[in-house]
């Protein structure tokens, strides 16, 4: 299954909890697929309103999606 290859923190793996594509959600929150792609990646760090809007599309707590985030950006960057 397609959540396996995530790590369960992740937030790609959140999205998929949700039963979300990329598209789907980049589309809530007012985005593009591409630069969702590259902030599931590590590679793009969103602003903090951007944060709170993934937070609300995923029904997640905040500090969860944010953590979800700093970690990847981290481990991209180590």
């Amino acid at each position: 299954m397609a959540e396996e290859l995530y790590p369960s923190h992740s937030l790609a793996s959140l999205r998929l909890k949700k039963g979300l594509s990329q598209t789907e959600l980049a589309r809530r929150i007012g985005a593009s697929q591409s630069w969702l792609s590259r902030i599931e990646a590590g590679t793009d760090i969103p602003s903090h309103p951007t944060v709170v809007k993934l937070a609300k599309a995923l029904e997640a707590d905040l500090q969860t999606v944010s953590d979800a985030i700093m970690e990847k950006i981290g481990a991209h960057h180590d």
